[in-house]
């Protein structure tokens, strides 16, 4: 969709910094992303030095993503080469603090003359800013940019099923709703609708079929991409703990070997032995949208940045709440890069850095930043303004990605992330490959169990 770039030129303390006949200072920004969202901050970077003459915005594209930027990062630190904005995820920035290289943004945030002002900072989503002071030292260390949450999609064929004469508890015997399927507990789906499922899809004929296994045997009636957000969010949704800081240390806490994570992953095992379930790592894909596309599932939990996956010409689902815990509050995962600043010699360029930062992220910005790419809005005025209003309200519009807009005003106070410290990322890498082997295994016993959840913790242990 073609959308009219919308930019706030205020007078920033910029402007009162640059004295007539400065010297232009460079203000680095490495990244990863597309033409499609270069070419929408481009403009806002020229905007921003058209207001701040004695600015300059550099923006250098690192090949080889997130990993490329973290690593060119860490060997440029000795030579003073390293950018002034890092773009990367929070286990990132936990690496690049142990150069004590990355600044406390606390003080830029609260200044009087240049920070942001109280309802300024009140309009950032609070979880955001949560994030980015989750690390293993008191302060602000990150600030959100291209944040993104997991969703679920689900076949369309689905609204409107009778299922009360397989199971009469199910949506209170009445025909499955866009309501019922977008606030599944996993209890629900198990237990209920995917038995439910399963005998009705047995009772069609083969070219009605609302789904048939994959050739590989792999695929479930539902799949979720990443098998360490499944473990991370089932410990936040049932309260059973994953990890967290020591406050009067700030040394990372594993709490992941419990009962509860144990026995959750006995359920989810037994469900993926049904044939009811499967996930990015279980089908050796890293996804699993491809079985919904291709007709061998019914329901697929991925990142809202794969929204493009999701949907073929003739196939196109309806997005959802990821399923929550019974009696639960329901919690979503706050995904997406962040931005960290470095410091460098100069003051000044950390300060403008900030400025660049602030500009980017104001009210307008904001809002063109989330129409252009996509992105979750990082404000809360972005629901309520005129460009957001026009974007969602274009008869034109592609219909998934306005009903993906309006999925993510919806779970925009359930967003939650991890503390972050020395360790973190393993301890994410490890919690994957159980999670894997978990829901792989044919007799998943206690003492295999056990086994896989020591060795989780001992390799992480290892690394903290």
């Amino acid at each position: 969709m073609n959308k009219k770039i919308l930019l706030l030129f205020p007078i920033t303390a910029a402007s009162l910094l640059v004295a007539c006949g400065q010297q232009k200072e460079t203000v680095t920004f490495w990244h990863n992303m597309n033409d499609n969202y270069v070419a929408t901050l481009s403009k806002i970077v020229a905007a921003f030095e058209k207001e701040n003459p004695g600015i300059k915005v550099e923006l250098v594209k690192q090949d080889g993503g997130y990993p490329a930027i973290l690593d060119k990062t860490e060997q440029g630190i000795p030579t003073d080469n390293y950018p002034d904005i890092f773009y990367g995820y929070p286990d990132s920035v936990q690496t690049l603090m142990n150069y004590g290289v990355v600044v406390d943004m606390d003080p830029y945030i609260n200044n009087s003359e240049y920070g942001w002002t109280k309802a300024e900072k009140e309009d950032i989503l609070a979880d955001y800013l949560k994030e980015g002071q989750s690390y293993s030292v008191k302060g602000t260390y990150s600030l959100p940019l291209s944040k993104s949450t997991e969703a679920m999609w689900y076949s369309p064929r689905l609204v409107g099923l009778d299922l009360s004469a397989i199971d009469s508890t199910i949506n209170g015997g009445k025909p499955l709703s866009k309501d019922y399927l977008g606030n599944l507990t996993w209890e629900d789906l198990f237990d209920k609708l995917c038995p439910a499922l399963e005998t009705y899809n047995a009772t069609l004929p083969d070219t009605q079929k609302l789904y048939k296994p994959s050739s590989d045997k792999k695929s479930g009636i539902v799949g979720y991409d990443s098998d360490a957000n499944l473990f991370i969010t089932l410990a936040e949704q049932y309260g059973y703990g994953y990890t967290s800081v020591d406050q009067a240390s700030g040394a990372g806490k594993l709490d992941f070997i419990n009962d509860g994570m144990k026995g959750l992953m006995k359920k989810f095992n037994a469900a993926a032995q049904k044939g009811y379930f499967c996930t990015g790592g279980t089908c050796g894909k890293g996804y699993t949208n491809s079985y919904t596309t291709e007709g061998n599932a019914l329901f697929a939990i991925g990142s809202t940045a794969g929204l493009s996956h999701q949907s073929t010409t003739t196939y196109k689902p309806i997005i959802g709440r990821i399923p929550h815990a019974a009696g639960k509050t329901a919690k979503v995962i706050n995904q997406g890069p962040s931005v960290a600043f470095l410091s460098h010699k100069s003051e000044t360029r950390l300060k403008n850095a900030w400025l660049f930062y602030k500009y980017w992220t104001n009210e307008v910005n904001a809002a063109t930043w989330v129409i252009e790419t996509q992105y979750l809005p990082i404000r809360k005025s972005t629901f309520a303004s005129d460009a957001w209003a026009e974007y969602v309200g274009d008869a034109s519009a592609d219909q998934m990605v306005v009903d993906q807009s309006r999925y993510v005003q919806t779970v925009a106070n359930e967003l939650y992330s991890s503390p972050v410290f020395k360790g973190s990322s393993e301890a994410r890498t490890q919690v994957e490959g159980l999670t894997t082997k978990a829901l792989t295994e044919k007799n998943l016993t206690d003492a295999t169990l056990d086994k896989l959840f020591q060795t989780a913790y001992d390799n992480t242990l290892k690394r903290m």
